[in-house]
């Protein structure tokens, strides 16, 4: 499978909101999972946890565009 039909397939997953709920559920239920990930899991769905963890990416994604504004 090439790198593009990789990247959809992935992007096809994270908006099948039955997909990633299955996801979640399963990883809640499974006793072998990690317990700070089902911790953080906790009462949200897959992408809210994507977007809480994305957050100081985006934050220094942010940072470093304002800073470089206008010198390239």
């Amino acid at each position: 499978m090439s790198f593009e039909e990789e990247h959809q397939r992935a992007l096809d997953f994270l908006n099948d909101e039955a997909a990633l709920a299955k996801m979640v559920q399963e990883i809640e239920d499974s006793p072998d999972a990690d317990p700070q990930l089902k911790a953080d899991l906790k009462g949200k769905t897959f992408n809210e946890y994507l977007m809480e963890k994305a957050e100081p990416l985006r934050k220094a994604w942010n940072e470093v565009a304002a800073n470089y504004k206008g010198h390239y």
